[in-house]
């Protein structure tokens, strides 16, 4: 998955604030390897894509990894609960992305309606809703798990 911001294991290590040289050292490969990792030119081993997520501080990025990239991510669900603000900002990132495109095709299906969606048109309609419904399900997270992050704040200074 290539969004505007690269592709998911970029946009981790760009969110860690790792320069591919230090991300590589890290993650005990060759600068070339990520590189190619980074540009969707080799497939990513699920070993690297875990040390990833513990290097970067993004636990999220296995899930994303096993659901964009592996035949077994169609039967995986939207909705993931954030582990941390890294993963509120990589969610946000993905569901952007994924929205954008969304948008642009809906828009353009839009136009050409005038009380009902034409039917050449329907099955990639119906697609936009089910992409809505996901996006839709990972701002959810995001917004759930940063409401308890304030919670969490407002009850420590409750307490101290």
């Amino acid at each position: 998955m290539n969004g505007k911001d690269g592709n998911l294991y970029q946009i981790c290590r760009k969110q860690a604030g790792f320069t591919q040289e230090s991300a590589a050292e890290r993650l005990f490969i060759d600068v070339r390897t990520l590189s190619n990792y980074e540009n969707e030119k080799s497939p990513v081993p699920d070993e690297v894509v875990a040390k990833m997520a513990e290097e970067y501080g993004i636990p999220s990025l296995p899930f994303y990894h096993v659901k964009y990239y592996t035949p077994l991510g169609k039967f995986f669900p939207e909705y993931i609960e954030p582990q941390g603000f890294g993963d509120m900002a990589f969610i946000g990132i993905v569901a952007r992305d994924e929205l954008s495109d969304t948008v642009d095709r809906f828009t353009s299906i839009i136009k050409e309606c005038k009380q009902a969606v034409p039917t050449d048109r329907a099955e990639e309609y119906e697609r936009c809703m089910d992409e809505l419904k996901a996006v839709g399900g990972q701002i959810m997270s995001i917004e759930a798990y940063g409401r308890r992050q304030v919670c969490g704040i407002k009850q420590s200074e409750e307490v101290a």
